[in-house]
């Protein structure tokens, strides 16, 4: 069942890439640091984007494409499928330029964290 996973972070098992999120994202560079442009977009932001894989048995046939991750995880915990082996398949922070280009690949917009990157940092608590 889900609810007994370990916490996620980085002690989780790495796997290697399917072809599938190979197919889907897009190459880092690894051990490189690049300079920053003038317009700053190429310095890395707090948004980070992860690639998890998730491992389903399940005897219905459905195409689990077409379900929500929410709706696959209620069949684990409650319904018929058995569900386990999360994987992290890649964690990486992303440059303004990989945020605006992986926003609009997921169907959204990197507008929906500048408000936070923007921002000023809040003011302690006294």
């Amino acid at each position: 069942m889900l609810r007994h996973w370990p916490q996620t972070d980085s002690k989780l098992p790495q796997a290697n890439p399917s072809p599938v999120a190979e197919a889907h994202s897009v190459p880092a560079v690894h051990g490189e640091e690049r300079e920053e442009s003038p317009s700053g977009r190429a310095k890395p932001t707090d948004v980070r984007m992860t690639v998890i894989q998730f491992t389903v048995l399940h005897d219905d046939g459905k195409d689990l494409s077409s379900m929500s991750l929410g709706d696959i995880v209620c069949e684990c915990d409650d319904g018929g499928y058995v569900g386990g082996a999360l994987l992290v398949v890649s964690s990486e922070a992303l440059t303004y330029e990989r945020l605006d280009a992986e926003a609009i690949r997921l169907g959204s917009e990197a507008a929906f964290f500048m408000a936070d990157l923007m921002d000023e940092p809040p003011e302690p608590h006294v």
